[in-house]
């Protein structure tokens, strides 16, 4: 009898093997020989995460999972962030009291120049244009969806530079009259925006406008931002 080839090889974590009756087995080891060759039935491969995962969270999983970067501080908090979406389910959900996942864009001019940034009137800080996913898990429609609405853009004046990642940072927000503390995992994207058409903001800003990349961090200090400066830079 011919024998059946490896079903998987170099497995650097340990899989779920999910059979048409949806019973399971967990292989810590794929390759023991127990487990080397499976013939005359189809299996479905998952990782551990995708098994604890309800589909409302594989789009953003996945981002994490494909997004790589060259500094370490923030591959750090994607390895952070990743694990804190596949463990909590309502995770988009800002009721969830250890933090939840929020959405912000890094908005540049077509010379890659300027980044636009807005004066915040709640928190009188300087911060690029994001917010809440309020339960949405389309973390890019919420993206866009929160730059149209504090820019003052209209959706079709705006685009999307890229489907994939531009930065990920995790950072906590302090008590406050209305929330406790918590932290933020702030997924961002990157847009653009013709700097040569109004931008007339909305009530949530004292001002916003289009800033200079050498003069952001006289705006915000914060090394997320400087970060997202160098990236820009590099485009």
């Amino acid at each position: 009898m011919k024998k059946a080839p490896p079903l998987v090889t170099k497995i650097k974590y340990p899989l779920v093997f999910i059979h048409s009756n949806d019973q399971h087995r967990e292989f810590k080891c794929p390759n023991h020989p127990e487990f080397a060759y499976i013939t005359g039935v189809i299996f479905t491969v998952f990782s551990p995460a995708q098994i604890n995962s309800p589909m409302h969270r594989q789009q953003l999983l996945q981002l994490l999972t494909h997004y790589k970067t060259p500094f370490m501080e923030e591959a750090a908090m994607v390895a952070r962030s990743r694990r804190f979406v596949a463990q909590h389910e309502n995770c988009f959900d800002r009721s969830l009291a250890p933090g939840h996942v929020t959405g912000s864009a890094w908005v540049v001019n077509p010379s890659r120049t300027h980044a636009l940034m807005m004066h915040h009137r709640k928190l009188d800080r300087w911060f690029q244009p994001g917010g809440h996913a309020d339960g949405d898990h389309d973390i890019i429609r919420v993206v866009l969806k929160e730059t149209s609405e504090e820019s003052g853009v209209d959706l079709e004046n705006i685009r999307l530079v890229s489907d994939k990642i531009f930065d990920v940072d995790v950072h906590t927000i302090h008590p406050s009259a209305h929330d406790d503390r918590h932290q933020h995992f702030d997924i961002r994207f990157l847009l653009e925006i013709d700097d040569s058409i109004p931008i007339p903001g909305n009530d949530e800003s004292h001002q916003i406008g289009w800033i200079p990349l050498e003069q952001v961090s006289h705006f915000n200090h914060a090394r997320s931002l400087h970060r997202m400066v160098q990236k820009t830079r590099r485009l």
